[in-house]
């Protein structure tokens, strides 16, 4: 009715069935793939997991090759899914991403479903033996299936986003999980953020700047195949440059200067993957500036840049063969909360740090009330990192917040000494690893203003001293959190009974913590620390990061 292709997933994994681990179960599965090929029109795809829990491993020797030809007899153009294959592989992840360089080729014989060397596929194999691209699947939220308690941990319009231009933007198909409900409905909060993703995506695409831009390469390989093709919107024509040609420069000149921040190319694929790497370059200032680059280009590939205006644009290509390209689009994404800046943004930005030089560290909060002693005992190594080290249960920690009372406290004094000893800018533990904060926080109440008896925010004061003195003041923040029940809390006695949750601590703590510190006393750095942590990931990284710009 709408003009989807169904696709089924199957596990070949059964933990219910009592003949799983015999022969016998390979023809019971056969017959029930026989079913659902059968059952229910055409099938466009089908899905193969390779998960096993190490309880099951071992115990069935599945059939494969008998697998996959029910699938080919009943439904022979039907896409084969699974870490191998047969016709596309899994990406070798479950967290959105493809990685930056994207072969569609695989060295096929190599792998199973269920194979360990699962890294492998996140690149595929150059010059791989079988055409195999990848395809990335990832779920909306947290994990595969549906917890009323996740409601608001749906993944934001912006993360998925930033999910689309990894995925489909590197070259492999995007599979988005949406966990039905008990009311057999997908949630409100899940549909809201997939057309909020929508709404993004049609801001950026509607329209393709490059369009009537003059388009000119030396070395094209003749009439049919001229480099104004490349902007004809038609996918099923295509430039290429004449054989033997492996280095290549396209030029592009449109009618007038456009503002721009998504380079979209594709290759044609029904000659194969040829490109291995390009350099965007823009006219700006009289000059020619760098202002991207990527590896494979595939199917799609989206090179994110600064934000330009420019009616001039190259783009320098390496390939392993003549490479033959069927697109080259040039899009404005309006919502650009990447901040990915030009080479002259980030000196003007950075300039005033590196003319600093000299700057003051300061490490302090509820850990100077021991000051390195517990129980009357001298512990060994930082005096911040007591809690740790000597392992004080989070209601035995919390009394040194209460005592943390320091009545001298001058900011101005501070900031006198500084630019005396001719430094530029402070730099004081906003939060430490035991997560007492130094300012008014709204967002917890384990603060100076609330917990302590001291009652004044320290960063205000601070704050306001730095400027009167033209001292920068700079935030150290850790991202690591030993008081909060989500994060390392459950290790100091303070365990959440529903398990810990990093993933809302950073949603919900972390990041409001944050943005608290940026919109009420405007760090000039944010020094962040606790990232070595095996919560922490390149993710969730990428995720701060973009949320901080």
């Amino acid at each position: 009715e709408y003009g989807l292709k169904m696709g089924v997933y199957l596990s070949p994994w059964d933990r219910n069935n009592p003949i799983y681990g015999t022969p016998e179960y390979n023809e019971y599965f056969k017959k029930q793939l026989t079913e659902v090929l059968t059952g229910y029109g055409d099938i466009f795809e089908v899905w193969f997991d390779g998960a096993v829990s190490e309880e099951f491993k071992g115990k069935q020797i599945y059939d494969w090759p008998g697998f996959i030809g029910t699938v080919r007899k009943y439904q022979p153009r039907a896409v084969i899914f699974s870490d191998a294959g047969p016709d596309i592989r899994w990406v070798g992840t479950e967290r959105g991403f493809a990685n930056p360089t994207n072969w569609c080729t695989l060295n096929r014989d190599d792998y199973y479903p269920g194979t360990p060397r699962y890294l492998e596929l996140r690149s595929g194999n150059k010059n791989g033996t079988h055409w195999l691209p990848a395809e990335v699947d990832v779920s909306i939220r947290p994990g595969w299936y549906y917890h009323a308690d996740e409601d608001d941990r749906v993944k934001s319009a912006e993360h998925l986003e930033l999910i689309y231009y990894n995925s489909v933007g590197r070259n492999a198909n995007l599979l988005l999980n949406l966990p039905v409900d008990r009311r057999g409905l997908v949630h409100e909060n899940d549909a809201k953020a997939l057309i909020e993703l929508r709404r993004r995506l049609n801001a950026t695409f509607a329209s393709d700047l490059a369009a009537g831009a003059t388009v000119q390469a030396a070395g094209s390989r003749g009439k049919g195949f001229e480099a104004q093709r490349l902007t004809d919107g038609d996918n099923h024509t295509y430039w290429a440059a004449e054989d033997g040609v492996k280095q290549a420069t396209l030029e592009i000149t449109l009618p007038q200067p456009q503002t721009f921040n998504v380079v979209e190319l594709r290759e044609y694929l029904p000659l194969g993957q040829r490109i291995e790497a390009v350099a965007v370059e823009a006219w700006l200032d009289g000059s020619w500036e760098k202002v991207g680059e990527a590896t494979t280009v595939g199917n799609h590939r989206f090179i994110r840049i600064p934000r330009i205006t420019t009616d001039r644009l190259r783009i320098h290509i390496s390939a392993m063969a003549c490479p033959a390209l069927s697109t080259l689009a040039l899009y404005h994404r309006p919502h650009d909360n990447y901040l990915l800046e030009s080479k002259k943004e980030f000196e003007d930005r950075m300039a005033w740090w590196r003319d600093a030089g000299l700057g003051m560290f300061i490490h302090w909060g509820a850990y100077a009330v021991p000051g390195g002693v517990y129980k009357g005992k001298e512990v060994s190594g930082v005096g911040e990192w007591i809690m740790s080290t000597a392992h004080i249960p989070v209601a035995e920690y919390e009394p040194f917040a209460r005592q943390f009372g320091p009545q001298q406290f001058d900011a101005k004094e501070w900031v006198r000494i500084a630019r005396d000893a001719g430094m530029k800018y402070i730099v004081i533990t906003s939060k430490h690893h035991d997560g007492f904060c130094l300012w008014d926080s709204k967002v917890t109440d384990y603060d100076i203003m609330d917990t302590s008896p001291f009652k004044r925010d320290i960063l205000e004061e601070l704050r306001d001293a730095c400027d009167e003195a033209g001292i920068k003041l700079c935030f150290y923040h850790s991202i690591m959190d030993w008081h909060h029940p989500d994060a390392q809390g459950k290790d100091y006695g303070n365990a959440n009974p529903n398990g810990p949750d990093f993933a809302s601590y950073c949603e919900n703590y972390l990041k409001p913590q944050l943005k608290e510190l940026i919109e009420n006393y405007n760090p000039h750095v944010l020094w962040f620390d606790g990232e070595w942590i095996p919560e922490w990931t390149e993710e969730l990284g990428k995720g701060l990061y973009q949320y901080v710009r």
